[in-house]
């Protein structure tokens, strides 16, 4: 709730805000929105992380929390508080694991499926940071770059993420002349979606065989080399 506390807007309800522990994420809604229609939605991106075998029991206690911040209060009303949450297709499986987020998923609206998205949607996800976003700088964009990352990104298996990573990649090349360039992109260097990956998988690769115990090739008694 620490950012709920320093973010703008909310400077009078601060001591509300500061109760946060207590009680539901629903009557913590109901102290912080003014009366209305108003509705307190939190976005969860990437929730696929939360089931990571590491954090099982922690992820739970989240997942319990954010549930019944979205029951119904006692009342009957609706909650004000809402959760949108986005989850990989190859992941679904895990919430069935959860029964408070299982009930959630199989009601009717609980779940939204999206295919992956077509080549005009890609060429988008290129362009929008550049043509859509105000930025502290003004960056330039290749008119080529946006149809060339998607068609690439069509052609590779889990191309999606391949180019989220490439654009990162590319800002960041490109950051010292403000210009997203279909020049670099296309470069040895670079090298498109997998020299991106390349780039960064490969000092790593180095890093962990040299840490790697040296192989013996004797043979053991009773096996064979």
């Amino acid at each position: 709730m620490h950012a709920l506390k320093e973010q703008d807007g909310f400077e009078d309800r601060r001591d509300l805000a500061a109760g946060a522990g207590q009680g539901s994420l629903a009557e913590l809604a109901e102290r912080l929105l003014p009366r209305g229609d108003a509705r307190w939605l939190l976005i969860l991106d990437q929730m696929e992380e939360l089931f990571a075998p590491d954090r099982k029991q922690e992820s739970a206690a989240f997942l319990d929390r954010l549930l019944e911040g979205t029951r119904p209060q006692s009342s009957g009303a609706p909650s004000r508080f809402q959760v949108l949450a986005t989850l990989r297709a190859d992941f679904f499986h895990y919430c069935l694991d959860h029964p408070p987020l299982k009930r959630a998923v199989e009601r009717e609206g609980g779940t939204f499926l999206l295919g992956p998205p077509g080549r005009l949607a890609l060429e988008r996800m290129v362009s929008g940071p550049i043509n859509e976003v105000e930025l502290n700088k003004r960056w330039t964009l290749d008119p080529g770059l946006p149809p060339t990352m998607a068609a690439d990104a069509e052609r590779h298996p889990g191309g999606l993420a391949l180019m989220a990573f490439a654009l990162r990649e590319l800002y960041d090349c490109c950051a010292s002349h403000c210009r997203m360039d279909l020049h670099t992109y296309r470069s040895e260097a670079f090298g498109g979606l997998s020299g991106a990956i390349a780039r960064r998988a490969m000092p790593r690769l180095r890093s962990s065989a040299k840490a790697a115990p040296p192989r013996s090739s004797a043979s053991l008694p009773g096996w064979c080399a």
